[in-house]
């Protein structure tokens, strides 16, 4: 199985500056969100499919440190990747860069799954599970094999 991470470029529109004239946080949020649909759509449980799926995942804690500004006219890459896989979990992780590919922002979203039906927390089988493990790399983009 190839084993890779979800990235893509996003530019740096004026409704994400801030007072500081900086890329809002909660923008990094917003882009994480983008990334975490993205690779649910690479496997194959884009949003609208979900109820026929039977479960989806919920977004329990974001984590974000900040390392460098964003300005204007900048534009964003973002990687993502499953740090771990748990039967009713994952740990997801972010890394965005500038323009001139600086770290500026890394972080992590714990999600669970999560029963329609239920509302509960619901285990995925080894069946569901599957589409995900190809973002699985537990150390990071550059564990990947080239």
């Amino acid at each position: 199985m190839d084993k890779h991470h979800v990235e893509f470029q996003l530019p740096v529109y004026s409704f994400h500056i801030d007072s500081n004239q900086n890329v809002n946080n909660i923008v990094f949020v917003q882009w994480a969100e983008i990334a975490r649909l993205r690779m649910m759509e690479q496997a194959g449980y884009a949003v609208e499919t979900l109820d026929a799926k039977g479960f989806m995942g919920v977004v329990t804690e974001t984590c974000i440190r900040y390392r460098k500004p964003m300005s204007l006219y900048d534009e964003v890459t973002i990687q993502l990747w499953i740090r771990e896989m748990r039967r009713i979990s994952v740990l997801l992780a972010y890394r965005f860069f500038n323009g001139e590919q600086e770290l500026v922002a890394e972080g992590t979203q714990e999600a669970l799954f999560v029963s329609l039906e239920t509302g509960r927390p619901y285990r995925i089988s080894a069946e569901e599970r599957a589409p995900f493990e190809r973002f699985y790399l537990p150390q990071g983009p550059e564990s990947a094999p080239q």
